[in-house]
């Protein structure tokens, strides 16, 4: 091959590629389409770089503005404030403001996101807690239970232990959805601690927990298998599994109330109809309709009530705990997940003003200004979103932040341009950028070989050794890739296309 007999016929400091470059153009090659820009939702490597690239962050990765103007620590450490630039825009026009930046965090962490990575909202004030799905609301008052269900051996007669006010948080301790750890099984018992095995149960079959009983300082579960078996198993050998709240299923009555509205009446528009089986995630309760995300599209408005039931027709309950009550330690108590909501708005997070924001640090404020640097952090459009759902990022009508903008998106090529409207106008020196996919490792390098790329972000391994001795290698963590001398201002280990020019001579 033309690229590898090259390749290992350089001598230490030659060129490997041809010179090809032009004036403000970046081509970099990428090995498959990149199909995800939702800034949360974009996984490691590419999908973050372009994401990144079309949103602005608060910060960037070494703690300078983007979209902040100032970050300060306040509370002797406990609380961040950032003050956003006021001259920040969405690239059509609408201001970015505090509102809209705490609006995308909560957003973030809704099932119906569907981010992929949520731990830097560790670093905030519940936020790992409500990331797991173990911080809800009540959302309707309810007494809560010493047991699950009455059958329950600790306390067989389940009697009312806690009343709990809508509106109250509470913090999930136990549930009766548990499975067997690690993706092995588990051996049940006909009693137990001992007794005659029944066999070993598959991470795939329990039921739900009918029983359960303490022997000699260790806790047994009576578990139903999805056949309708029972046996006893030891509780340390199942792991928790706390059910996700809000989420609804919708049931077509033919009545025309399946469909997502704009507003909370029968007769208001359908923003999009959904299908027998559909799952919604609540946000907010209206007389009659319940206002949801559509986990399919992301759009939100209203279905009515009668058209939604929960995701399992047997009954799931969760053991919780009041948050904010002092000591002694808050009562326990069993209360049944349709009594329960997922309330983002519990983040540690507000807005003080139009663009001021205040963060409550569950640590030290240097894991906030690290997450302020992370795109699921990164704001998006509260308007666009709410009107077209996930369509909101379809080239043709995306609204970003960021300093590049797309163009145009195929399977082959996805070109970005340098946004008119970004704050960081005056940093982004390229007019384009051209993400060119290419599958085959070698037909990649024999472009580049060609002058028509510019950088290859990692090298075929057989070849890496010999392509380390070229002036146009750039060694990185992941190994190193080749950039085009012509290229200024880009290291392989940030992928920050701010600051980078292309220079021919």
């Amino acid at each position: 091959m033309l690229a590898a007999s090259s390749a290992c016929g350089l001598a230490p400091g030659e060129r490997f590629g041809r010179a090809g470059a032009r004036r403000g153009v970046l081509r970099v090659h990428v090995p498959a389409p990149v199909i995800e820009w939702d800034p949360p939702r974009a996984h490691e490597g590419l999908e973050r770089f372009v994401a990144l690239q079309l949103f602005a962050t608060l910060l960037d990765d070494e703690g300078r503005p983007r979209l902040a103007q100032s970050v300060r620590d306040d509370d002797g450490g406990g609380t961040v404030v950032v003050t956003l630039d006021a001259a920040a825009r969405f690239s059509d026009g609408v201001a970015i403001d505090a509102g809209a930046v705490v609006w995308s965090w909560r957003r973030a962490l809704l099932r119906s996101t569907g981010a992929a990575d949520l731990a830097p909202f560790s670093a905030i004030a519940n936020g790992q807690a409500l990331a797991e799905g173990r911080l809800l609301r009540v959302a309707r008052s309810t007494t809560g239970r010493t047991a699950p269900y009455a059958s329950l051996g600790d306390a067989p007669d389940a009697a009312p232990a806690l009343e709990l006010a809508a509106g109250t948080m509470v913090r999930v301790v136990d549930t009766n959805e548990r499975r067997p750890c690690c993706g092995g099984s588990v051996a049940l018992r006909r009693e137990p601690n001992h007794g005659d095995a029944l066999g070993a149960l598959n991470v795939n079959d329990v039921g739900a927990i009918i029983g359960a009983r303490t022997v000699k300082g260790s806790r047994f579960l009576l578990l139903r298998t999805s056949s309708g078996a029972s046996g006893w198993a030891e509780e340390r050998t199942l792991a928790m599994q706390v059910p996700p709240a809000s989420l609804l299923r919708v049931v077509d009555r033919g009545d025309g109330s399946a469909a997502l509205r704009v507003g909370p009446e029968d007769d208001a528009p359908a923003r999009v109809p959904l299908a027998d089986g559909e799952v919604v995630e609540v946000l907010g309760e209206a007389e009659g309709f319940l206002q949801a995300v559509d986990l399919r599209t992301g759009q939100m408005g209203f279905v009515a009530r009668r058209a939604l039931e929960a995701l399992r027709g047997e009954q799931q309950w969760l053991e919780v705990e009041p948050v904010g009550v002092g000591p002694p330690a808050p009562a326990r108590a069993w209360v049944p997940l349709r009594d329960l909501a997922f309330d983002p708005s519990a983040l540690g997070v507000r807005a003080i003003d139009a663009v001021t924001i205040e963060i409550e640090c569950a640590s030290e404020p240097a894991s906030v200004l690290r997450a302020l640097a992370h795109p699921a952090l990164a704001p998006v459009p509260p308007h666009a979103i709410a009107s077209r759902g996930r369509a909101w990022i379809d080239a043709a009508a995306i609204v970003t932040t960021g300093p590049f903008a797309p163009a145009t998106s195929t399977s082959e090529r996805l070109v970005l341009v340098r946004s008119s409207t970004s704050v960081e106008l005056e940093r982004a020196r390229l007019e384009r950028v051209e993400l060119v996919a290419v599958d085959d490792m070698i037909a990649a390098l024999h472009l580049y070989r060609a002058g028509e790329l510019d950088v290859l972000l990692a090298l075929p391994a057989d070849l890496a050794p010999a392509l380390a001795r070229a002036q146009d290698h750039a060694p990185s963590a992941g190994g190193g890739g080749l950039i085009a001398p012509e290229v200024r201002g880009l290291s392989l280990d940030r992928l920050d296309l701010r600051g980078v020019e292309v220079v021919p001579p």
